[in-house]
């Protein structure tokens, strides 16, 4: 005997889209809502599995962001820069003579001491 089609209820997709806002697996999703397998869960809720990722993350960005420009916490405001890509760490290079470079036996490379110049002495 073939076993009855599952049926979406209304509180099922509110289950799996607050399921998967907070990271949940989907094979622990489609347990909790009573299916075998997350195929199934992804057949009959692909939209709250997608809208619930995205819901969680526009909740964190949001209070990031306030975070960032209430200006009672520097540490986030650097880190939103950064995220942003408005400053960089990359210290500003001084005008040097450049160090000759070769590879070492792994691959990588070895930098190598520049050669005092025979002017000392």
């Amino acid at each position: 005997m073939a076993r009855p089609s599952f049926r979406v209820k209304e509180e099922d997709r509110k289950l799996v889209r607050s399921m998967a806002a907070l990271g949940l697996r989907q094979d622990q999703i489609a347990e909790t809502v009573g299916l075998r397998s997350p195929k199934t869960l992804r057949k009959h809720f692909r939209g709250e599995l997608d809208a619930g990722l995205a819901e969680a993350t526009l909740m964190v960005a949001g209070v990031a962001h306030e975070m960032a420009t209430s200006g009672r916490y520097p540490e986030m405001t650097i880190f939103w820069d950064k995220c942003q890509q408005l400053t960089s760490e990359e210290p500003i290079e001084e005008k040097e003579e450049k160090r000759p470079q070769r590879r070492s036996h792994s691959g990588g490379f070895v930098f190598l001491p520049p050669k005092e110049s025979l002017d000392a002495g």
